[in-house]
């Protein structure tokens, strides 16, 4: 699995929130690559697909698992634009 954090340069809570997102993995026992994303200009939103009035910070998760016959693979998409 993939989690992005999406913040902005002196964004106030975005530790505290990937401090939650940590505790909540390793209590859940996953693994996932954690990527910090500084998201700071129209460009940058529009460059990430983001919706208009997003809330920073905000999580982006991406994971596949494999599901059906033949171990086809299925992408699954948590909050990712």
């Amino acid at each position: 699995m993939k989690v992005q954090v999406l913040y902005f340069d002196g964004c106030p809570t975005y530790g505290a929130a990937l401090k939650t997102l940590r505790k909540v993995l390793a209590d859940e026992g996953l693994q996932a690559e954690v990527e910090l994303v500084a998201v700071n200009t129209d460009k940058d939103a529009r460059s990430l697909r983001l919706p208009g009035e997003t809330c920073q910070p905000a999580l982006r998760l991406r994971r596949s698992a494999r599901c059906g016959r033949g171990g086809r693979r299925r992408a699954g998409i948590g909050a990712w634009s």
